[in-house]
């Protein structure tokens, strides 16, 4: 009744509304629109009509939202308008779910998205040719080309290269350190290699991973892999999981408070398209050390300057326990560095870092982009 209830006074609003507002895609529903590519108009016209732009459930409708002031009909579907929000507003996670309908992607790319991938691809392929001259050229190669000449060099599972066969008979025993952080096309050369594998035949397959601590998804690394490899097999390769929990690198102190706190930050159920696991407690190997293990300074508004003055502070009370030590500062993205480098040089405090300039304002970025661009439009004089 809910359902019919809604998909009724979505199809009022949307008749006294704009044609082009996005509730315009309720009109031809005469109940809830299906959960697939043909719905997704309807349903983001729901989500508009149902929720504010902070995704929270409106409070009331008005001729805005398709609903003029007035007596009689208009009255009425105000009213039944308001008592529908209020027996939505008691759905655990209904408001989320649809304000997450609001970031999904076009279903399809418009005509100036695929000029713009026409180009890219004419650039790409460019770019991937003279890469490998400059391999040639330095004997050396990086790791994304070593993994696709060893995958081409293997073939296919239904079409093995001589070499596959050949190493087919050489190959043991594989050990895969880090699996949490396997790409699809790590996973598809550990296939190419063990394709063929029986049991009982005297050859192994080790992986040893946490998908706790898969943070390369940037990369294409895909956790769900590991969580695929974990109830049972890889390939044709059957798996035997075993789950270690004594922590050998922290004291007790840090292991007791990240398993107090970790639980609440991590998902209760794994989740194979989000890449969500959830937390393991671990067991403390070390005895707890001198004072407090960890200790939180939250900032609960945004304050880059006493953030920064609050680090130099630290940085310079942990020197002074121990001058010949280092201190690491993790920031979560390079961004976050942006405020903090300065402090650090204006306290005279002498810093280490790796690569923390952006990758977009290289040089071999900016030709790059610009190259993309004078493809994608050639009266683009500047990227000329």
């Amino acid at each position: 009744e809910t359902a019919t209830e809604l998909a009724r006074l979505a199809r009022y609003a949307a008749d006294r509304l704009d044609p082009g507002h996005a509730l315009a895609a309720c009109r031809e529903w005469r109940a809830l629109p299906p959960a697939t590519v043909d719905g997704l108009p309807a349903w983001m016209g729901l989500a508009d009509l149902l929720l504010t732009r902070k995704g929270e459930w409106r409070k009331s409708v008005d001729k805005r939202s398709g609903f003029p002031p007035g007596a009689g009909e208009a009255g009425l579907a105000k009213q039944a308008m308001a008592d529908l929000l209020d027996s939505l507003r008691s759905e655990d996670g209904l408001a989320g779910m649809l304000n997450e309908l609001r970031l999904l992607p076009e279903p399809s790319y418009p005509d100036r998205d695929w000029a713009m991938i026409e180009a890219l691809f004419t650039v790409l392929r460019g770019a991937v040719a003279h890469l490998r001259v400059v391999f040639r050229e330095q004997g050396r190669v990086d790791f994304s080309e070593t993994a696709l000449a060893a995958q081409e060099a293997l073939g296919g599972e239904l079409d093995p290269t001589d070499l596959a066969l050949r190493l087919d008979y050489r190959l043991k025993h594989l050990l895969v350190d880090e699996f949490q952080d396997t790409s699809q096309s790590q996973h598809e050369l550990l296939k190419g290699l063990t394709s063929g594998w029986q049991p009982g035949d005297g050859r192994t397959l080790f992986l040893v991973g946490d998908p706790m601590q898969s943070i390369y998804r940037f990369r294409k690394a895909e956790v769900g892999l590991f969580l695929d490899a974990w109830e049972g097999e890889l390939g044709q390769v059957p798996l035997e999981p075993l789950q270690l929990t004594v922590n050998f690198r922290s004291e007790q102190g840090v292991v007791e408070w990240v398993n107090d706190q970790f639980p609440q930050v991590f998902p209760a159920q794994a989740d194979k398209m989000k890449g969500a696991v959830p937390y393991a407690a671990s067991e403390a190997f070390r005895p707890p050390g001198a004072g407090a293990a960890v200790t939180a300074h939250p900032f609960v508004e945004r304050d880059d300057a006493a953030e920064a003055a609050l680090m130099v502070q630290l940085v310079r009370s942990a020197l002074a326990q121990q001058p010949d030590g280092t201190i690491a500062v993790l920031v979560r993205s390079k961004a976050h560095l942006d405020h903090l480098i300065p402090a650090l040089r204006e306290a005279r405090l002498s810093y280490q870092a790796v690569e923390i300039g952006a990758l977009a304002q290289r040089p071999a970025v900016l030709d790059l982009v610009a190259l993309t661009l004078a493809l994608l439009h050639t009266g683009d004089r500047v990227s000329w």
